[in-house]
């Protein structure tokens, strides 16, 4: 709410109450002739002293026309953007603007200042779905989608990182067999959902990270031993019968020594289920 402040019209020249930001009274100001701003091109009762401009645009916008440096446009440029036009500010904007650089300008939540950190990321948010409904952007759960897969092939070992990309991909076009050639766009295959699909990867990374443990680098040394054999290490673990303490198992390193070291029992492991085979039997 705009509050009244006391002027001497520069009109009739009486004492005055007004609301507008210039010292024209309220009665005055309806019979001031309309002007159009040299910017925005709206009609406005009064410009901004020594300029083109309303008062709008002169908070936002040089009021000396310059050639922009990109496309020779004579324009009004922004005041933090002088050496390009409007229209190409907004394009570099638009180019600059992505859903990593909103993420990462995200304030974290704190016990002070909570409330304006809350505006200051939901003002962040709320810049970024203007930008999705003007198609300029991906929606943000595409985005979380990417950080996942990101994040897990910076996790996978660097010999297998090409070849869980390329399993990705593969998957999110519907897992067709290479050998059938079949079109993709002609067969319109089903696929899994991206939640499924990135699942699958962060399991195929743990496996691959397996395997370079175990000294298998390549895909080639891959067989259905050792996947029969990762499987027996998913579902079975050691339990030792004297302290029942647990141990992954280890097929090709068994130990004769209980781990724990107040029991070191002497070859008391046994093969038992895993806690997660029970959970999984349980639900």
């Amino acid at each position: 709410m705009r509050t009244r402040r006391s002027i001497m019209c520069e009109e009739c020249k009486l004492p005055r109450r007004t609301k507008q930001w210039f010292d024209v009274c309220d009665v005055c100001v309806r019979n001031l002739p309309k002007v159009r701003c040299a910017a925005c091109a709206r009609s406005v009762v009064k410009l901004q002293p020594d300029s083109p401009l309303c008062r709008a645009c002169a908070g936002r916008l040089s009021k000396l026309i310059i050639v922009c440096e990109r496309c020779g446009r004579a324009d009004y440029p922004f005041i933090g953007d002088p050496g390009l036009c409007r229209k190409c500010h907004r394009n570099s904007l638009h180019r600059l603007l992505t859903w990593q650089a909103i993420n990462e300008a995200l304030p974290k939540l704190s016990k002070r200042g909570r409330v304006r950190t809350k505006f200051i990321r939901s003002g962040l948010l709320e810049l970024g779905n203007l930008f999705l409904q003007e198609r300029l952007l991906p929606d943000w759960n595409s985005f979380l989608c990417e950080q996942r897969l990101d994040k897990y092939l910076k996790s996978a070992p660097p010999m297998f990182v090409e070849h869980v990309a390329a399993f990705e991909r593969w998957a999110s076009d519907g897992m067709l067999n290479p050998k059938l050639n079949i079109s993709l766009h002609e067969s319109q295959p089903l696929t899994n959902t991206t939640e499924a699909i990135l699942e699958t990867v962060k399991a195929v990374v743990v496996f691959l990270d397996w395997c370079v443990k175990r000294n298998i680098c390549s895909l080639a040394n891959i067989n259905q031993r050792t996947v029969a054999t990762y499987k027996e290490t998913l579902f079975w673990q050691q339990e030792c019968r004297a302290c029942r303490k647990r141990i992954p198992l280890d097929v090709d390193n068994t130990s004769e020594t209980c781990g724990n070291e107040e029991c070191q029992a002497i070859k008391s492991y046994v093969k038992i289920r895993s806690w997660l085979v029970g959970q999984l039997v349980a639900s």
